[in-house]
């Protein structure tokens, strides 16, 4: 009896001989592949959440689709899993990502005719409504203290005057002095916090406080 040698290669089964002879018999399919590794849509916005807060378990990345209607998904860098959370942002433009020490996230996002800035807030099972700005909201930062600080291009936010930048303190909305000004557009487009409490903003604006300044300003709690 003559041996033989089977093998598999792509779908297809062959039997080998020793005598110089071939044949195939193909399976026609399709099989499973992995993918491709990342997300089918653009990214908006990327932050480190810890869901439990102080409690056991690490911190997750958030990352948010914009064109899944706001789909938010987290990656466990320690198990390599991601998951999807069962509630989306609507069918808004979403715009930054914050976890919070408590395990909260928040987002912002921004409605269209006419344009408005939502900041909402995720309680583990829905999202709901933490602010309405007059205008979009572009970045979002968490002081040392915990006050949460809100930047875009908006001038009030909960029907609070804020030139482009305000803080919530955990009861109320404040704007930081005169804010962030400009003879055209004007908007906030990063945030930074420095240890000594102070902030540092970044954007297209010429004043800051009354003051000349441009594009980039540093609030010292006061001025």
């Amino acid at each position: 009896m003559t041996p033989h040698l089977t093998v598999v290669l792509g779908g297809c089964l062959f039997a080998l001989a020793a005598a110089p002879a071939l044949s195939a018999q193909c399976s026609n399919q399709w099989l499973p592949g992995s993918g491709i590794p990342g997300s089918p849509t653009s990214v908006t916005a990327m932050a480190s959440w810890d869901p439990d807060g102080t409690g056991p378990a690490g911190s997750l990345v958030a990352v948010v689709a914009s064109s899944q209607g706001g789909r938010i998904a987290t990656y466990d860098p320690v198990t390599g899993m991601w998951t999807l959370l069962p509630a989306t942002l609507g069918n808004a433009n979403p715009g930054a990502l914050i976890g919070l020490a408590n395990g909260a996230l928040i987002a912002s996002v921004t409605g269209q005719n006419p344009t408005t800035g939502n900041l909402l807030l995720w309680n583990g099972t829905t999202w709901t409504l933490m602010a309405t700005a007059n205008d979009v909201i572009a970045r979002l930062a968490v002081m040392p203290n915990g006050d949460i600080i809100v930047g875009g291009s908006f001038t009030t936010i909960a029907g609070v005057a804020a030139n482009r930048v305000a803080r919530w303190n955990g009861s109320a909305w404040l704007g930081l002095g005169a804010g962030l000004t400009s003879v055209t557009s004007c908007q906030v487009n990063a945030l930074t916090p420095l240890p000594n409490g102070h902030l540092v903003a970044g954007g297209t604006f010429t004043t800051a406080g009354g003051v000349a300044c441009s594009n980039v300003a540093q609030w010292n709690g006061s001025n």
